[in-house]
């Protein structure tokens, strides 16, 4: 492990520690770091967790002068991992994460700051983003009107981890699965296992933007791999005795029918209808609330009209 670790003022309150797991997204994770330097909420440091990286990304890291910048190198391991380095050494009293192609809008510390003291240090609470192109343009918008999620998220992963703060004591009882073949369904299986075990709060503003692009793993279509994240994700809930106890075999089921969804919506965009219809019929026969999903919509729209 390679890191260089600033030394703040011993007075400094630290109050957030944002964890920015990072590979090869040089020309992209300024664009994050800039987002968190210009934050009307101050007391926060960051920790940047290069998961491996073959390009300047340390160069171009070391290039931001503020000490709230920290920057650790570790072997390549995938995002779990790379958050986990992070939370493990994190100085402030709540962990969040934002990955480095993402953004923070200016009030987005602040915004969680009022709704800490307000809710009186919750274990972990969620504020909306909103999903938007490299042009600017808004494709949705990820906030409800509910005040606790955990039902919500049976349904389908409506968190992003920028979104998400975790009281730290939380969050080093609970980290990521490390596991390499879940990676990217890492996060939901995490807040699935807390929303078993805490009240998951939502503070219903937009602070923040997930930004797509062509290089976003998760608009990447390996049907090996979607299989393998939908079977490890039931085993590992199936293993979790006290979200059995809480949700039952029933919730298990729908989880297993939207991953089905996800991957049918998926083999449609790459142009695998008959891959995505198959996976469409498996995800409705182990979750037939499945067919009144937004995403049901989006695939039957591509199935006619692509």
């Amino acid at each position: 492990m390679k890191r260089f670790m600033k030394e703040l003022p011993a007075t400094m309150e630290i109050k957030f520690t944002i964890v920015i797991p990072t590979h090869n997204r040089e020309k992209l994770i300024p664009f994050a770091l800039d987002s968190l330097l210009a934050q009307a909420f101050p007391s926060f440091e960051v920790i940047v967790v290069d998961d491996g990286s073959t390009d300047n990304t340390e160069e171009v890291v070391a290039r931001f002068k503020d000490k709230r910048v920290q920057y650790v190198k570790v072997s390549n391991g995938e995002r779990g991992r790379a958050r986990n380095v992070g939370t493990l050494i994190a100085r402030g009293e709540y962990v969040t994460f934002l990955d480095s192609d993402d953004v923070f809008y200016p009030d987005h510390l602040k915004k969680a700051a009022d709704f800490i003291q307000e809710r009186e240090q919750p274990e972990v609470f969620h504020q909306g983003y909103e999903i938007k192109g490299s042009d600017g343009s808004i494709y949705n918008r990820m906030c409800f009107p509910l005040q606790i999620l955990n039902l919500k998220l049976i349904r389908g992963n409506v968190m992003s981890c920028m979104g998400v703060f975790l009281r730290k004591d939380i969050a080093l009882k609970f980290l990521f699965e490390e596991e390499r073949a879940l990676s990217g369904t890492e996060d939901w299986l995490l807040w699935l296992k807390l929303s078993a075990r805490y009240r998951i709060l939502h503070n219903p503003v937009i602070t923040a933007a997930l930004i797509q692009h062509a290089g976003r793993s998760v608009l990447q279509y390996d049907e090996k791999s979607l299989l393998s994240r939908a079977l490890i994700l039931k085993e590992k809930l199936l293993a979790d005795p006290v979200f059995i106890s809480v949700f039952g075999n029933k919730a298990i089921k729908r989880i297993s029918g939207h991953m089905f969804t996800y991957l049918s919506l998926h083999a449609i965009l790459a142009s695998k209808k008959r891959k995505g219809i198959k996976f469409l019929i498996e995800g409705y026969k182990k979750a037939p609330a499945e067919i009144f999903t937004k995403r049901t919509g989006a695939i039957i729209k591509h199935l006619i009209f692509s």
